[in-house]
């Protein structure tokens, strides 16, 4: 490409706008219109609001030029100002009526300056030629032409050109580049400014309607407007009064617009005025400290008293508009009670906000108290809790005992729950769950012999019942999954049956504790780096099928720093091909299995279902797997066995692992509506479900899930895991036209999302959050935990081999 070189050299590339503090030369009043032949250059940098600039130099002013071939180079100068053209025409001839692009090996390039500043690029805009005079030899010798310039600073440029031709044109300036009113107390108003504006061509500049645009267009009012809907013959001039009002407390910018009939297509006037806020409104306490809280508890409720004062001493009072939380911990505050957004308070006189703290980690936590006014003026109040360590949201398992059956009237009245009802479940006090100091449990609820298809919703008693259900079921079935529940009021929580008839059993696991009372010994949730199927029982042939009346033990080698701290772990167990209908039971191995059954399945068909297992070392098993935790599965009947691992629970004392705080179910996607989930999921196919904001936060690390395959048209089987490759294991599997929920334990990728895979056929998908996980480690709360991630564990590649135990 030509670099332009001429009498600019050394000129800098800059913007027009920002060149001078006056950029537009009035024509003298007295200044005749010019003749043909023409020479005129204009510049007009177009709609911008830091300020516009334009300008018309014609015969009447200083004119010298030069003709290289078809180049030129046009220099006119009006007293102490000066504006420029070098037109390079490139490799050929300029045609009348032909647009050519600047820029590029062999086109046409273009370089205007005004008072030896370069304001564009020559290589980024078109040229349009109109006219084009040449003698009997092809020498040109006129050239009519209109431009664009799209690399100035700021905004595009255009303009009109002439040298030596009869073709007249449309040109006008503005007085000033920017009309500014300088600084004003919020909500006043300043003094009036006068916009010019001239007409400086051969043929009348034809003005539109004056508008004033911009997102603070309400800032400048148009008082008088002498130009809308007149013709401006060379050298008239005509004004616009624009009255500035600061409507907030900072600086405001607007774009007084006039369209024309000029190649530009209007004028411009940039509009500035600056607010500046007069109230004081001061915190009491202005740095508000909530003390020691235990980590994942809700301290003592702080008001704060905000007090607003006219400092010019005029007594204005001021609104108050909006009161929020900002700040990377803001989850760790919450406003309880705002008596000041939108209230307009009288000077002198104040109004309270009531915050609380939730520090989920240990250590200092820190955010803003955020006030906004009427006049969008922001003011901060600093808030600090500093987090203590506790035991709230940890996990403690207990060997499964047997909470409700209303086949015999164990927990509920003895009969089937008919269509429509509830039980309400005392889990409190029960089955070695505490009277008090549990916030939520883990339950395996199991329908048997319902009348009609339907389904089973488990929530805390005395909220409202939500819309997700946590058992589906079709009529004759028995099956079970695993729920986990915040515990209602009285520690109950309500099972509704939707349809026809079943019998609901319910066997507690284990329960998530709030931290008060007596210190028992409970443990967080340490997940896998990626999940592991620990076994697969089909991989053995015939021989891997398990009897009836047998059970497996796994011992697993988590590593020596870990298998002291395992104390119970996160599976799913599923169930292939059993030869009649049964039942399997998950257990610590030691001992006989308990009564309560984990898995239900028919005949030939593949069932699954979640469970947190406590685990013990292993007593009796080969010396390779001495002592490492176990855990054991029963079978009632004959099928083969798939255990996947996807975390443990620890004593408390591994660190940086996560813990649970429950909330009511809440559906996050569902595909036969679209939400989270665009459609229905075709065979081999991944989705990224994103929960919405009310329920994931900066510190959520993982979710507790409900995760629902509906009516899949081939036997299948979902997966779901944070991001990255997705792992070899199963979370949901469901035959043909089936619905089958299982519970499901995940982390969130760094975007706060999970992935979600159906490997076969075409299946619906429903996924309701039951809970979440945050970190007590990592420092303050939102401050990248999910990208740094919680601790995660990989079990060594060489584990013990699983121990068959074949019953009598």
């Amino acid at each position: 490409m030509r670099t332009l070189r001429r009498a600019l050299s050394g000129a800098v590339v800059g913007s027009l706008a920002v060149a001078t503090a006056v950029l537009a030369v009035p024509v003298a009043a007295s200044a005749a219109v010019p003749a043909a032949p023409y020479d005129m250059l204009s510049y007009s940098d177009g709609p911008h609001v830091g300020g516009t600039a334009s300008g018309t130099f014609d015969d009447n002013d200083t004119f010298t030029q030069s003709r290289t071939g078809e180049s030129l180079d046009l220099w006119f100068t009006r007293g102490a100002s000066t504006m420029s053209a070098y037109l390079y025409a490139g490799s050929d001839p300029w045609t009348a009526g032909t647009s050519y692009s600047l820029g590029g090996l062999g086109h046409p390039q273009l370089e205007v300056a005004r008072d030896s500043i370069v304001h564009c690029a020559q290589d980024a805009g078109t040229v349009t030629v109109g006219d084009v005079q040449r003698d009997s030899e092809g020498v040109l010798t006129g050239l009519a032409a209109s431009y664009t310039l799209t690399s100035c600073a700021g905004a595009t440029a255009s303009g009109e050109l002439r040298w030596h031709s009869p073709t007249g044109f449309v040109a006008g300036d503005v007085a000033s580049r920017l009309y500014d009113a300088g600084d004003l107390a919020a909500g006043s108003t300043g003094t009036d400014q006068t916009v010019t504006f001239t007409g400086h061509g051969t043929q009348s500049l034809v003005l539109g309607q004056a508008a004033v645009t911009g997102a603070d267009a309400p800032a400048f009012a148009i008082v008088s407007d002498g130009c809308s809907g007149t013709s401006l013959a060379y050298g008239q001039a005509c004004s616009v009064t624009i009255r500035p009002t600061a409507v907030k407390a900072t600086e405001q910018l607007g774009l007084l617009t006039i369209p024309d009939n000029s190649s530009t297509g209007a004028r411009y006037a940039a509009l500035r005025v600056n607010g500046i806020s007069v109230h004081d409104v001061t915190g009491s306490p202005g740095y508000e400290s909530f003390g020691n809280v235990p980590a994942g508890s809700t301290g003592s409720a702080h008001p704060v008293y905000l007090q607003v004062t006219d400092r010019t001493g005029r007594n204005r009072p001021l609104k108050l508009t909006s009161a929020t939380i900002t700040g990377a911990s803001a989850s760790a505050f919450d406003i309880v009670d705002d008596q000041c957004s939108g209230k307009t308070i009288a000077s002198g006189n104040g109004c309270y906000i009531t915050i609380t703290a939730s520090p989920k980690v240990v250590g200092n936590v820190q955010a803003n108290l955020t006030v906004v006014d009427q006049y969008s003026f922001t003011r901060t109040f600093s808030l600090v809790v500093t987090g203590t360590p506790s035991l709230v949201g940890t996990f403690r398992p207990v060997a499964p005992v047997r909470l409700l059956d209303t086949r015999t009237g164990l927990g509920a009245a003895k009969g089937a729950v008919g269509p429509g009802k509830s039980v309400h479940l005392q889990v409190s006090g029960r089955g070695s769950v505490p009277v008090s100091g549990a916030t939520a449990v883990v339950l395996n609820v199991t329908v048997t012999g319902p009348t009609a298809a339907g389904y089973v919703s488990v929530f805390p008693t005395g909220r409202p019942r939500p819309t997700v259900s946590s058992l589906n079921f079709p009529a004759g079935w028995t099956g079970a999954n695993s729920v986990t529940v915040a515990l209602g009021d009285g520690g109950k929580v309500d099972l509704y049956n939707n349809s026809g008839s079943a019998n609901i059993i319910a066997d507690v696991v284990g329960y998530y504790i709030d931290g008060t009372g007596t210190p028992l010994p409970s443990g967080e949730y340490i997940p896998a780096d990626s999940p592991v199927r620990l076994l697969d029982s089909r991989d053995f042939g015939a021989d891997g099928k398990l009897p009836a009346n047998s059970a497996v033990t796994l011992p697993v080698d988590f590593g020596a720093d870990l298998n002291p701290h395992v104390k119970a772990w996160a599976v799913n167990v599923t169930a292939v091909s059993p030869s009649k209908p049964g039942y399997f039971t998950t257990w610590d191995g030691n001992g006989e299995p308990p009564t309560a059954s984990t898995l239900n399945f028919t005949a030939g068909q593949t069932a699954s279902n979640f469970a947190i297992v406590p685990s013990v070392p292993c007593s009796d098993c080969p010396a390779d797997a001495q002592n490492l935790p176990s855990i054991a599965v029963y079978t009632s009947a004959d099928a083969y066995v798939i255990v996947d691992i996807f975390g443990f629970y620890d004593d408390g004392k591994v660190g940086d692992g996560v813990r649970f705080q429950p909330i009511t179910p809440v559906r996050v996607a569902d595909s036969r509506s679209g939400l989270g989930i665009a459609k229905a999921l075709g065979a081999d196919t991944t989705v990224s479900v994103t929960p919405p904001a009310s329920v994931v936060d900066a510190d959520t690390l993982g979710l507790a899930l409900n995760v629902t395959a509906i009516a899949p048209t081939k036997g299948t089987y979902l997966t779901v895991w944070p991001s990255g490759v997705r792992p070899g294991v199963s979370n949901v599997n469901a035959v043909a036209g089936a619905i089958v929920p299982n519970a499901v334990v995940t982390g969130l990728g760094g975007t706060g999302a999970f992935q979600l895979y159906n490997f076969n056929g075409t299946a619906n998908v429903c996924v309701d959050v039951v809970g979440t996980f945050y970190s007590l480690s990592g420092g303050s709360a939102g401050a990248g935990l999910r990208s740094a991630g919680p601790r995660t564990f990989t079990l060594p590649a060489n584990q013990p081999a699983p121990l068959m135990r074949t019953g009598e």
